[in-house]
């Protein structure tokens, strides 16, 4: 099966958020097309901002039902044919 835009919602805590790194690289080897995107809480982004797997880092909203919603729209609206939670 071939993907074109994966999302991955990327853990809360800094460790974990790191542990994730060998699971991006390997889903760009399998997906050396893709458009791969992680979301992340705003204290996270600088630690995946600069790898070079990912097209691009979001910041996921942490408080704030209006933030949310608008947040879940902008995910709905750029149809992510995968979503993976880390």
């Amino acid at each position: 099966m071939s993907f074109h835009r994966i999302l991955l919602l990327n853990r809360n805590h800094i460790g974990d958020c790191l542990f994730t790194t060998p699971a991006i690289r390997v889903l760009r080897s399998a997906y050396p097309e893709a458009v791969l995107v992680a979301a992340v809480p705003s204290v996270n982004h600088d630690l995946l901002a600069s790898n070079p797997c990912l097209s691009e880092v979001l910041i996921r909203p942490q408080r704030g039902t209006g933030a949310h919603l608008r947040w879940l729209r902008e995910i709905r609206r750029r149809r992510f044919d995968l979503v993976i939670s880390f």
